[in-house]
């Protein structure tokens, strides 16, 4: 819910995969992406994404990210 006078964004539709480079082990992902979507796409390239929350299928990076502390936002 935004707060009073704020707005709500819906970014499900930004929910592919941009960028995925094996040799350095980084992905560049939109926000909507549904973890289990990513961890799906990076194993198939050979590489594994770690975090396994619970909500796996249905949590997306965008909010994923908003919910670390500040200093572990990339």
């Amino acid at each position: 819910m935004p707060v009073p006078d704020g707005i709500g964004l819906c970014l499900t539709r930004m929910n592919r995969v941009l960028n995925l480079d094996t040799e350095n082990m980084m992905v560049r992902v939109e926000a909507g992406i549904v973890t289990a979507d990513l961890q799906a796409q990076v194993e198939a390239a050979g590489l594994f994404y770690p975090p396994d929350p619970s909500s796996i299928k249905h949590s997306t990076i965008g909010a994923m990210s908003r919910a670390m502390p500040e200093d572990r936002v990339a």
